[in-house]
C-alpha cells in the first residue's frame, strides 16, 4: 500500500472538479463525494479551537489522490485530515505539537478498528459507570500523575468527584478499546463541565472561575459522560459498517506503524523526504489561537503543566500563537517560522504530489497580517520545484466559525493548491 501507480491525479483532470465544489459546505454538501464514503467530523468528540470542517480535506483527498496514497497534515490538530484519509483508504500521516490532540488521534484510531465489538465495549463501560456512588470520595483514588491541585479549582466539588471517579476507572481499564473510548470522552467533557463559562480564551489565559461561577455550574457529569460515550460509539460504528477488506488491511498497517507524531513539523525526522503524495493542512493563523493552553484542563489530566518553562513545554513550539500578539516581532517571527515549515513540508512531497494550504483572507489593508499570510504562500511558490495550480475561496458561515472572540472572526478563507513538479 502506498506503492501503486498514479496515486496522485493529473492537474488537468482535477482542476474542473475542484472548481465545481461549493467550498462553504453550508448547504450540507460533502463536496466531491464520488466514493460514497461520508466525512467524519472529529470535532463532535473533542473540543479544539480553529479546526477546519472535515468536508475540505475529504473533497481534496478524493479529487487529488488515489487509493493507497500517503496523505500528510503537518499541523494535524485533532486529526481532521487524518481520519478523512483513513476512511478514503489512504495512508494518513500527521505531526502535532499538542500532546492532548495527539492522544485523542491515537485513541480515536483505536476505535476505527473494524474488528472490535462496539456494543461489547459499550456494555463494559456502562457497567463500570453504574458503580459510581456520590457518597464515596474518589479524589484520593486517582493516579498520582494527574495534577489534581491544578484541576480542582475549575470545577464544582461534586462534579470534580465525578471526574475523579472517571479518572480512576479509566486508569484501571486494561481493554484497549474501552480505555481508548474512556480517554476520548473524559478529555472532551473537561471543558464542558468546567465552571469557567466565558469561553476558551479564559481557560487559555488561566482565568480561574469565580465563586459564583462554581456555585452555578453543578452538572450531572456522569450523565454527560454517558451521552458523549454513546455519541462517540454510534458515530464510529456508522462509519465502519460498510468498510471492505481493503480497509481492514490498511487499518492493520496504519495501527501497527507510527503515523501520528508528537513533534514540531520542523523537527520531525520520522517522515522521509520524497515520501508523501499529498499534503493538506491549515497552518496556524497569525495571532488568532492558543492551541496548547486552550487544552489546559486535559493537559493537567495527562499530568503536564501548561506554560513556557521546561524542556517539555509544547507552548514554546507554537507558531503564531494568540498570546504573542503584543510582541513587536510577532509578525516577522511568524513568517520566519512558516518559511522553515514550508521548507520541511516541500522536501517530504514526491515529485508530482500536491500541497493544499488553507489560510485566512484578511481584507483590512491596515492589518499587517494580510501581507504576512500572502508572504507565506509566496514563499511556497518561490521554491523552484513548486507550481501554483489554483486558488479556491470559501465563505465561512457564522455557524461554522470555531472562534468565539470577535477580533478573530473571519468571513473568508482561501485554499491554495500547489504541485511539486
Amino acid at each position: 500500500m502506498g506503492d501503486t501507480d498514479a496515486l496522485v491525479k493529473d492537474a488537468n483532470e482535477v482542476k474542473n472538479a475542484l472548481s465545481s465544489i461549493d467550498w462553504s459546505f453550508y448547504s450540507g454538501s460533502t463536496g466531491y463525494a464520488n466514493s460514497g464514503v461520508r466525512p467524519f467530523n472529529v470535532r463532535r468528540h473533542h473540543w479544539y479551537p480553529a479546526t477546519f470542517v472535515p468536508e475540505i480535506p475529504f473533497a481534496l483527498i478524493e479529487v487529488l489522490s488515489s487509493t493507497g496514497a500517503r496523505v500528510y497534515d503537518p499541523f494535524s490538530g485533532i486529526g481532521t485530515t487524518y481520519f478523512q484519509a483513513l476512511l478514503l483508504n489512504r495512508v494518513p500521516l500527521g505531526t502535532e505539537i499538542c500532546r492532548v490532540s495527539v492522544d485523542y488521534t491515537r485513541n480515536l484510531l483505536t476505535l476505527f478498528d473494524p474488528d472490535y465489538e462496539i456494543n461489547r465495549v459499550r456494555r463494559q463501560i456502562h457497567s463500570t459507570i453504574e458503580g459510581f456512588s456520590a457518597a464515596t470520595d474518589y479524589t484520593n483514588k486517582v493516579p498520582d500523575s494527574i495534577l489534581m491541585d491544578k484541576l480542582e479549582p475549575w470545577f464544582h466539588p461534586e462534579v470534580f468527584n465525578e471526574l475523579s471517579f472517571l479518572f480512576f476507572e479509566e486508569d484501571r481499564s486494561e481493554e484497549p478499546h474501552q480505555k481508548a473510548a474512556m480517554r476520548i470522552v473524559i478529555s472532551s467533557i473537561l471543558m464542558k463541565l468546567c465552571a469557567q463559562n466565558r469561553g476558551w480564551g479564559c481557560v487559555a489565559d488561566n482565568m480561574l472561575p469565580t465563586k459564583d461561577q462554581i456555585e452555578e455550574s453543578r452538572t450531572d457529569g456522569i450523565r454527560v459522560f454517558t451521552d458523549r460515550l454513546n455519541q462517540l460509539l454510534d458515530d464510529t460504528q456508522s462509519h465502519l459498517k460498510d468498510k471492505d477488506g481493503y480497509y481492514q488491511k490498511l487499518y492493520n498497517k496504519v495501527a501497527r506503524e507510527p503515523t501520528i507524531y508528537h513533534s514540531d513539523v520542523r523537527l520531525c525526522t520520522s517522515i522521509p523526504s520524497n515520501s508523501v503524495d499529498l499534503v493538506i493542512t491549515s497552518p496556524p493563523y497569525p495571532e488568532m489561537t492558543d492551541y496548547v493552553s486552550s487544552q489546559r484542563l486535559p493537559y493537567y489530566w495527562h499530568g503536564y503543566n501548561v506554560g513556557l518553562q521546561g524542556e517539555e513545554s509544547d507552548m514554546n513550539r507554537e507558531i503564531g500563537a494568540r498570546r504573542k500578539r503584543g510582541r513587536k516581532s510577532s509578525h516577522s517571527d511568524y513568517l520566519q517560522e512558516m518559511k522553515e515549515t514550508n521548507e520541511r513540508i516541500i522536501e517530504r512531497v514526491k515529485t508530482g504530489g500536491y500541497l493544499a494550504y488553507l489560510l485566512p483572507i484578511l481584507d483590512d489593508d491596515k492589518d499587517e497580517r494580510k501581507n504576512i499570510v500572502e508572504d507565506v504562500l509566496i514563499d511556497v511558490e518561490a521554491h523552484g520545484e513548486i507550481h501554483k495550480v489554483d486558488d479556491y475561496n470559501r465563505v465561512i458561515h457564522p455557524t461554522q466559525r470555531a472562534h468565539n472572540i470577535k477580533w478573530t472572526s473571519l468571513d473568508e478563507e482561501k485554499i491554495s493548491l500547489f504541485q511539486k513538479v
